[in-house]
């Protein structure tokens, strides 16, 4: 799985990019910003073998914002698909809803740690899951309605 981490300070995405490889991820883009991450995103995104599937991308960055790139994600539809996680600071409620409005698939509040990232990953594999048994389930009642 191709993934990019979006964040303007450097640090930052270098202990995700850590975190990452940890956990057996290996093949990692970098991003300074929202406009960065969508260029590279769109850039390949009709390409399969090198199409870039989630990203883990800071809510505050110039340029353009976390919440922009997910807006402007989850309306595309060579990229509606893509596993957006937040990560941020932010710990207002009204963030939190406005990510949510948008579909983020994951909101992780800033500082984390390599357990608390893990842990959101193993969940949003289970949320993934639980989404394409609900597809077949409906797939399988349409097929037996329409033979």
């Amino acid at each position: 799985m191709r993934i990019i981490v979006a964040d303007d300070f450097v640090t930052m995405r270098r202990i995700v990019r850590e975190c990452l490889t940890n956990l057996g991820y290996t093949d990692i883009i970098d991003a300074r910003n929202g406009k960065e991450a969508w260029d590279k995103i769109i850039a390949v995104c009709d390409v399969p073998e090198k199409r870039i599937e989630m990203g883990i991308i800071d809510w505050n960055m110039p340029v353009m914002t976390g919440l922009l790139l997910l807006k402007m994600i989850r309306e595309d539809e060579r990229t509606k698909d893509f596993i957006f996680i937040m990560l941020t600071a932010e710990q207002q409620r009204e963030n939190i809803m406005a990510a949510s409005q948008y579909g983020v698939d994951e909101y992780i509040l800033k500082p984390f740690n390599h357990d608390s990232l893990k842990g959101r990953l193993l969940n949003l594999g289970k949320k993934r899951l639980g989404n394409i048994e609900k597809e077949i389930v409906t797939i399988q009642r349409n097929s037996a309605k329409n033979p």
